[in-house]
């Protein structure tokens, strides 16, 4: 049986290689017996050109293209070129294979190649002149073995045995000495994140060691660690428990000579029995002898003992029952199923290991069937997979459940592929791109981890680092659809792991460094910081931004710009992590602001000097930050002309006396923002005189004195916010000639004279909301204003609200009234007649009249009407035939952002407002009570941030 899958498994290796043809074959395992089935082939006796059909009697390498051919298989493979033939004859010839391959030009004149049981070279055990022709190294080992090894070695056809015997010799202490011992102390460390027993085989070929070397494994496992040696045990009894059905199957067939299906299934009935009975002939020292001949080592193992009992006390019969069933492919009945594993709804193979034995015993009725295993070449696997994906994405339109059904199965045979080949970087490649497509495909209707996760692991197997990396890239954009809120933060972490990945692979490849290479370690260490930064940020976790920093260092160090020399001078990693989030807000780095920094606090005054000082910044955010006048002035004092808008809002630290010395230095500030910091009526001395805008919200030290003192001086300001100066009665701003003005919350504000005591036709924003004004006084002051195309007035009485009438140019409109008085329905009605090109209107926490029909009486005529906010609205289910009437109303046709903070929102008035609205980008449901997860379906086929 051994002589079969090497067989296959030389066929699968000379399949890959240009011009060569194989034969097609598939290994069938049945009652015992394996079958070999092979696809005839147009050669016969004379067509032979390579090898040997004879045992060495006649050796041929008669086609020059041929033994090229062969020469360069040999490569790929990394088997050595020898001296063939036999000593008796001296007919030696240098072939690039084992002696008896045989090689053909067929009568379609097509070169074939067959025979290829013998082409990996033995391994030199202690009985290898004995088994030369069966224990042969894996594949996945020669291919990777740092010399070409002899497939004759240790046969009597190699005519340079001497030094090719050595070889092998030496290969197979490397291999008991250094990678068993490697194997297992990576199993240790990963198991637990393994589908063990499943996938043991697969690891341990993927490593390049033999099956039967899993005694060495499990005898460089730790003593202490019972679980993985346990399930070593396990796995190495049920494989020869499983020779042991075959030689029973096989003895029942020689002896009985019968076909009938009841015969064996009574032998496997008894079998499997036995195995669930500590007294029977199964457990017999004969167990540890036939455990020892296919296991090296494997007896010397504490758990199993010199003794069948010893053995017996470290194994779990049902749990090594189950394995049996599963290697032997027996089916139990359903009922079967349930009563010996109890409920456990796993696979049989994966059953619980705490029953020690079962009263159950196994009778005919309860074999369902037997499934017929059977192995063929990879590329039928791989081919079946390929076809399952297309027929997956053809039924992707019609049914999505249909469309993960043949994807799964297609998954299935690609596994199958890949256990065949575990080292075939184009088998791991093309199942990567696949589940790497699907993931982004169906990324819109259903989870897409199980399918990232396939990604992943197969393309770092295939070792392509730019597939990691664009698999990264896909991953980040595939976060945004609202449907992906349920498994966002996987998805998220499979992109840093993807990066994390493909720089290992990058930092492992030994070939030689060049741009392209350099450019993309550059790319993977960028991307890698960019997604380190999110999720810092998303966990407020500080040791993540200093890893950002790190591996941002690392792009920079290999980009040759202006940007990359200050950044690496930087001494903290966290440092280099807040110069990478300002490249990211502003990438010519003409502006620093804090609002798009993770960390406020971690502004270090080496980091702000480095930054003012080499980049020449012009504008200065750093609001919230907590930055000492230190810190700042002498940056700015080098900087000098440059800094032209400075915000140094709520920095409420720096002293009145050195916020003059600063303002002092920045004397070209035209936009200055110093809201809620120590500013008196000093202060304002210090305001640059060039000053156009200039915010002074918060500053309850300010006086009239001091506002006099700066309008008298600063002639150019054109936007001017005094929201919240609890002091603020009077203003002269008759030597200002203002575009926006604010004095929000300032609750003292009560005359009209404070506002506006003249005519500004060019005032075009204007709050006062929150404030203390009469009705009159309102309306005086939107009189004087008849040009204004922005007004807040919310908090305010219903009174004040009628003030806005005569306001024809109004765009923009925020309007919220105290919650002692009520909007009618015709107030609404007669703003939105007074204003028809109204295309920003904000209504939170209305309080409308009884009765009222509120919102929905905005007329169809509002077509300009671009942002809508009705936040906060306390909107019952009652009221829904009235939303409806606003969602199929002109006005909400062209919308484009919609706010319904704290909104009750019926589904039907959100298909209204999606269903007729294509151009909508922005949709904020903040606390909002949403309808289901079906409506998601249809809102993320649309463009929207939500």
């Amino acid at each position: 049986m051994k002589a079969g899958g090497h067989e296959l498994k030389g066929l699968m290796r000379y399949s890959g290689i240009q011009q060569l043809r194989t034969p097609l074959m598939a290994l069938i395992d049945y009652r015992g017996f394996r079958l070999v089935a092979m696809s005839r082939l147009p050669i016969n006796n004379s067509t032979l050109v390579y090898g040997s059909a004879d045992a060495g009697e006649h050796v041929h390498a008669d086609v020059e293209e041929f033994n090229q051919l062969m020469m360069l298989a040999a490569r790929k493979i990394n088997i050595k070129g020898h001296l063939c033939g036999r000593k008796d004859y001296n007919n030696y010839k240098t072939l690039y294979a084992p002696c008896d391959i045989e090689g053909h030009v067929g009568t379609d004149g097509e070169f074939y190649v067959l025979d290829l049981a013998r082409v990996f070279p033995p391994t030199s055990d202690h009985d290898v002149r004995r088994s030369y022709l069966f224990k042969h190294f894996r594949p996945e080992f020669v291919r990777s073995y740092k010399k070409p090894l002899s497939s004759d070695a240790f046969s009597k056809f190699d005519g340079e045995a001497d030094v090719n015997n050595a070889e092998v010799a030496e290969a197979t202490e490397y291999l008991f000495q250094k990678l068993i011992p490697q194997f297992s102390t990576w199993l240790e460390n990963n198991f637990t994140n393994l589908n063990l027993p499943r996938q043991f085989a697969e690891l341990l070929h993927r490593y390049g060691v033999n099956i039967r070397y899993s005694g060495l494994v499990l005898e460089h496992v730790d003593t202490n660690n019972a679980e993985l040696r346990s399930l070593l045990i396990h796995e190495m009894l049920a494989r020869v428990a499983k020779n042991m059905l075959r030689e029973k199957l096989r003895h029942t067939m020689r002896t009985r000579q019968t076909l009938e299906e009841d015969v064996f299934t009574l032998v496997i009935t008894s079998f499997l029995n036995s195995i669930l009975r500590s007294n029977s002939s199964f457990w017999t020292d004969a167990l540890l002898e036939k455990l020892e001949d296919k296991y090296t080592h494997s007896t010397q193992a504490p758990e199993v003992g010199q003794s069948v009992s010893q053995l017996q006390l470290h194994v779990e019969r049902v749990r090594l029952f189950a394995r049996v069933q599963d290697l032997a492919g027996v089916v139990l009945t359903p009922s079967a199923t349930e009563e010996l594993y109890g409920h456990t709804r796993v696979a049989p193979a994966l059953a619980s290991a705490s029953v020690a034995e079962a009263p159950f015993c196994v009778v005919p009725s309860d074999i369902a069937s037997v499934v017929v295993m059977e192995k063929h070449a990879n590329e039928i696997s791989l081919a079946e997979g390929n076809a399952l994906e297309i027929q997956a994405m053809d039924s992707l339109s019609d049914s999505v459940e249909a469309a993960q059904r043949l994807l799964n199965l297609a998954m299935t045979k690609f596994e199958q592929a890949i256990e065949a080949t575990p080292d075939s970087h184009d088998i791991h490649n093309n199942y990567a791109s696949v589940m790497h497509k699907h993931a982004m495909r169906l990324s819109s209707v259903v989870p897409v981890v199980k399918y990232l996760e396939q990604a992943l692991e197969h393309y770092f197997l295939a070792r392509n680092s730019r597939g990691l990396f664009q698999l990264a890239e896909d991953a980040r954009a595939s976060i945004l659809p609202v449907v992906a809120w349920r498994d966002r933060d996987d998805v998220a972490s499979y992109a840093k792991l993807a990066l994390e990945h493909a720089l290992v692979l990058l930092e492992d490849d030994d070939t030689p460094t060049h741009s392209g290479v350099d450019a993309t370690v550059r790319g993977v260490c960028s991307a890698l910081a960019s997604v380190l930064l999110a999720a810092a940020r998303n966990k407020n976790d500080d040791a993540l931004y200093s890893v950002a920093g790190y591996h941002g260092r690392r792009s920079t160090t290999l980009m040759a710009t202006p940007h990359a020399r200050w950044v690496n001078s930087l001494q903290c990693d966290s440092d280099v992590a807040v110069a990478l989030e300002a490249i990211a807000s502003s990438p010519s780095l003409s502006s620093l602001d804090a609002d798009c920094l993770y960390k406020r606090d971690l502004l270090s005054p080496e980091f702000l000097s480095a930054l003012l000082i080499n980049v020449k910044v012009r504008t200065v955010c750093l609001r919230k930050c907590y930055v000492t006048a230190h810190t700042l002035l002498s940056p700015l004092k080098k900087l000098g002309a440059c800094v032209t808008r400075l915000d140094l809002a709520k920095n409420v630290q720096i002293p009145a006396a050195d916020l003059c010395d600063l303002l002092v230095t920045c004397r070209n500030v035209t936009a200055l923002d110093i809201s809620y910091c120590a500013v008196n009526d000093a202060v304002m001395a210090a305001v640059p005189d060039l000053a156009v805008e200039l915010s002074l919200r918060g500053c309850t030290e300010l006086t009239e004195r001091g506002l006099q003192r700066l309008c008298g001086r600063c002639i150019h300001l054109r936007r001017l916010d005094l929201s919240k100066i609890p002091n603020l009665f009077y203003v002269p701003f008759v030597t200002l000639d203002l575009e926006e003005l604010s004095v929000r919350h300032s609750r003292q504000v009560n005359q009209t004279s404070v506002l506006l005591d003249t005519p500004r036709p060019s005032l075009r924003a204007l709050s006062f909301s929150d404030t203390e004004l009469t009705s009159g006084a309102a309306r005086e002051a939107c009189e004087q204003c008849p040009h204004l195309t922005r007004l807040d007035i919310s908090a305010c009485t219903a009174k004040i609200i009628r003030s806005i009438a005569s306001l024809t140019e109004l765009l923009c409109l925020e309007l919220t009234p105290t919650h002692k008085s009520y909007v009618p329905d015709e107030l609404l009605l007669g703003l939105a007649a007074a204003c028809p090109s109204i295309h920003t209107l904000a209504l939170p926490q209305m309080a409308f009249a009884p009765d009222a029909k509120g919102v929905s009486v905005l007329p169809a005529s509002l077509t300009s009407l671009t942002s809508l906010s009705l936040a906060g609205n306390q909107i019952t289910e009652e009221d829904a035939a009235s939303l409806r009437t606003l969602a199929e109303s002109g006005c909400c046709h062209h919308l484009k952002d919609l706010c319904l903070e704290r909104f009750f929102v019926p589904i039907n008035v959100l298909a209204g407002i999606l269903g007729k609205n294509d151009g909508m980008t922005k949709l904020c449901l903040y606390q909002c009570k949403l309808p289901s997860d079906d409506w998601t379906h249809s809102a993320s086929k649309k463009p929207i941030t939500f």
